[in-house]
């Protein structure tokens, strides 16, 4: 196949997924072609939280990797994180965010490098890469995948 047009949307969570086999030749070419077309188009919705985007989790080396690369300390990111029932977690819009940019950037959590990518969903013990649809850069990349 050589287009998302059967890409799933998955209801109000406004993430996609591919329904391919992660180790299917189909989904491998859609994902080589995916990456290869999506560039951050650094509109900061992410950050703000405009694109559905409600927290960013951190975990423990986020923190040590924040607090050895800047000035924040352990004690501001307690104060301005929360503790949720899966862990800790970044509000948007993000603290760290100033004029479209992220003031941390070097040092951002996991959570922020691998965004669009949400995590996987699983169907019939497969796992299946989950993407932000409401990401600008998503939308164009699909749009484009799916006109092949």
């Amino acid at each position: 196949m050589d287009s998302l047009a059967r890409v799933i949307e998955k209801g109000e969570d406004e993430e996609i997924y591919f329904p391919f086999s992660p180790i299917s030749s189909q989904f491998t070419k859609i994902w080589r072609l995916f990456v290869k077309g999506f560039s951050c188009q650094e509109c900061g919705g992410c950050c703000r939280g405009d694109i559905g985007t409600k927290r960013v989790w951190i975990d423990k080396e986020d923190i040590r990797n924040i607090i050895t690369g800047t000035s924040v300390s352990k004690k501001y990111i307690k104060r301005i994180s929360v503790v949720g029932e899966n862990g800790r977690y970044l509000p948007t819009p993000c603290q760290f965010l100033e004029n479209k940019m992220c003031t941390i950037y070097q040092y951002r959590p996991n959570a922020c490098k691998s965004f669009p990518w949400v995590g996987d969903t699983i169907e019939n013990g497969v796992h299946f890469p989950t993407l932000n649809i409401k990401c600008p850069a998503v939308k164009e990349v699909t749009w484009i995948l799916g006109a092949r």
